[in-house]
């Protein structure tokens, strides 16, 4: 009974054997590519890296072009100097007229100008140094009287030139700006030429103002556009009668009428539009409410105003009678 057992075990163990063998040769398999995997690894790192290494120390070369060197010098502005060499040597003579100068430039009165007198004559060649770099950059400083400030000149050149409303506004800021800032040698500069076109500008200015409702009242004139015109309507009643307040419902009323609704109600009338018979109905009854109300407060006031007389007259009458 027990050589059976055991040749079934030995057998089960001779069966266990090929089982291990496989299983060994597998380990011993992933044992040898993991270390051919180590092996390569620090190849491919070191690979990556000095790609990595290459392509960062790799520098573009640089392209030359066949230039000039004549003319690529005088293309580059040469270095402005802060002061003008000339100021650096002037005489006294020379800087006490242009400390006069600058004192002038600057609308100063007497009384200002004496404690600038009084400083050394150092300060006042620095002083004027400063004073000729500032009008050299805003162009106010001119030795000769045929030559004009390019800043004043270009204003009145867009005066002149008739431009867009839009540059137009920013050519008035910036001049009013320029007129308020600069030294008086600038304004004279302007001259009476770009004073004169200012008015001119101003006066056009003037004749263009119109009232604010004016394009609401030139929708109603579109015969075409019937719904345009209803539309408009619609907007005035809505604005009319939206404040609270009767004397704003007059006035805003009012303007429409000035801006020329008035002499377009009886024409919008005579058209035969239900829409905007609605709409000019709702503004007469609007309209004639609001003057019934402003009717009963003026005799609301008269009232008031005659209540004190009545009394005086009754109590004068009352005493004549006693005496």
């Amino acid at each position: 009974m027990e050589q059976p057992g055991a040749a079934a075990s030995g057998a089960g163990g001779g069966s266990e054997e090929p089982g291990g063998g496989r299983s060994n040769k597998r380990s011993t398999g992933n044992r040898a590519s993991n270390e051919e995997e180590t092996k390569n690894k620090p190849k491919l790192r070191d690979r990556i890296t000095s790609f990595r290494k290459s392509t960062v120390k790799k520098e573009k070369p640089l392209i030359q072009h066949p230039i000039d060197s004549q003319v690529s010098m005088s293309e580059f502005p040469a270095a402005q100097p802060l002061y003008d060499e000339r100021s650096l040597n002037l005489s006294e003579k020379e800087v006490l007229d242009l400390f006069e100068k600058m004192m002038e430039d600057m609308n100063l009165n007497e009384e200002k100008k004496a404690p600038l007198r009084n400083k050394d004559f150092t300060t006042k060649r620095e002083m004027v140094v400063q004073y000729i770099s500032a009008t050299a950059k805003s162009g106010g400083l001119k030795n000769s009287k045929h030559e004009c400030t390019l800043s004043s000149q270009e204003y009145v050149h867009e005066l002149r030139s008739g431009i867009s409303d839009e540059k137009l506004l920013n050519c008035l800021e910036s001049l009013r700006v320029s007129l308020t800032s600069n030294p008086v040698s600038w304004v004279n500069n302007f001259g009476h030429e770009g004073l004169g076109l200012l008015l001119d500008v101003l006066e056009k200015l003037l004749d263009k103002k119109q009232e604010r409702f004016s394009p609401v009242v030139e929708g109603l004139e579109n015969h075409e556009a019937l719904q345009l015109q209803v539309a408009c309507m619609q907007f005035i009643n809505a604005l009319v009668t939206s404040p609270y307040e009767l004397d704003f419902r007059i006035h805003l009323r009012n303007e429409f009428l000035r801006s020329g609704l008035k002499a377009m109600l009886p024409g919008l009338k005579e058209k035969e539009n239900e829409e905007l018979d609605i709409q000019l109905k709702v503004f007469d009854e609007n309209k004639e409410d609001d003057l019934t109300e402003l009717s009963h407060r003026l005799n609301d006031i008269r009232a008031e105003m005659e209540y004190p007389l009545t009394n005086h007259k009754n109590n004068f009458a009352h005493i004549k009678r006693e005496f």
